[in-house]
């Protein structure tokens, strides 16, 4: 089992990073002061949480039948923490995904779940050539693809929304996709069907 290797007692598992430890053990090393779960555990919340699209609920049940029971809350302040050391090097994606030479952009709404209802965001993409970074942001507007993506030089591909326009106003060449220019004709065929031409000739 990922979290118990036999052989071994829980205390000593503790230390490991995988189990609580008990409180006459110290802290598993990484993670932070009275943390009494160690990298392992956080690891796993956060790869089976975004990687796994699993919920947090269906992660406590699969730990609770691994004979690792763990409150719904205490995963979600796992995810957290993780997401908070995660930090550096996530600020470090962002900045070498602006600093390529060429890069891909786009956003995709998402619902947000708000008190009373729902709301719109956004989550934005950056693909260079080492990199794919995601962030979230609320708005769609010029100031946020500025903030994200900035105003280096080189290439920036992306569809023709006008938000892109202030990440372009400098040194950046921006260039489209294939399949948006695609789709444009094709849909202009509903307004004006293409003539038909003889190829025999």
């Amino acid at each position: 089992m990922l979290f118990f290797p036999s052989g071994l007692p829980r205390d000593a598992v503790a230390l490991r990073g995988c189990f609580p430890a008990s409180s006459s053990e110290s802290d598993p090393p990484g993670v932070g002061k009275g943390v009494k779960y160690g990298p392992g555990l956080h690891a796993n919340v956060v790869v089976a949480k975004c990687g796994d699209s699993m919920q947090l609920y269906r992660i406590a049940k699969r730990l609770a039948r691994a004979s690792i029971p763990t409150a719904r809350s205490s995963l979600c302040a796992l995810f957290h923490r993780a997401a908070g050391i995660a930090v550096p090097l996530y600020d470090g994606m962002m900045a070498e995904a602006r600093a390529d030479k060429h890069v891909h952009a786009d956003e995709t709404p998402l619902r947000v779940q708000v008190k009373g209802g729902c709301r719109r965001g956004w989550i934005w993409t950056l693909i260079s050539k080492r990199v794919a970074a995601f962030a979230y942001d609320p708005s769609r507007s010029g100031e946020a693809a500025e903030r994200l993506i900035g105003t280096g030089d080189g290439n920036l591909c992306v569809d023709g929304y006008s938000g892109y326009n202030e990440s372009t106003r400098d040194n950046r060449t921006r260039s489209g996709y294939w399949a948006h220019a695609r789709g444009a004709r094709f849909s202009s065929h509903a307004v004006r069907p293409p003539t038909p031409t003889n190829c025999s000739t």
